[in-house]
């Protein structure tokens, strides 16, 4: 690459796919609570994260959410990805 000229660009990162900050606060608890089970969510591929939300976000009224947030933290804890 001798004699080439090469333009800056600047940029951000941010990582994919929702982070712990993104959560709602009652799973990102639920979640802290179990630090084997955020330790798994946090190394999933955005595609799982994105799932498991969206699974979540389905079910808006007590106590089908609550469940549904401690189906996903055991899930999550015994290593499974999907539901």
């Amino acid at each position: 690459l001798q004699g080439r000229v090469f333009d800056e660009v600047e940029g951000t990162m941010r990582p994919e796919g929702p982070q712990l900050d993104d959560l709602p606060e009652d799973f990102r608890a639920a979640l802290a609570a179990r630090p084997d089970a955020e330790r798994f969510f946090v190394g999933l591929a955005t595609f799982y994260r994105k799932g498991w939300v969206a699974w979540l976000d389905g079910a808006k009224k007590e106590p089908k959410r609550a469940a549904r947030i401690a189906e996903i933290v055991e899930a999550l804890s015994g290593g499974i990805r999907q539901r």
